[in-house]
């Protein structure tokens, strides 16, 4: 909650790190935040706030999950 009470704070990504999985809130007006929940490797994890886009499988190439 205290990332969305920074008022220039547009968007932002929580990142888990047990399992294949990305949260991302992004402000679509004042106090007013949409979620989007990424999972699996083919998921394709596209920026609101600026002109970036990949998938979850590259953002973790590399990672080994335990389990």
């Amino acid at each position: 909650m205290y990332y969305r009470s920074i008022p220039e704070m547009r968007e932002y990504l929580l990142i888990d790190q047990t399992r294949c999985y990305v949260m991302q809130y992004y402000k679509i007006e004042e106090h007013h935040w949409m979620l989007t929940e990424w999972e699996g490797e083919a998921a394709g994890l596209r920026l609101q706030s600026v002109d970036f886009e990949l998938s979850l499988g590259e953002l973790y190439e590399g990672v080994e999950f335990k389990g």
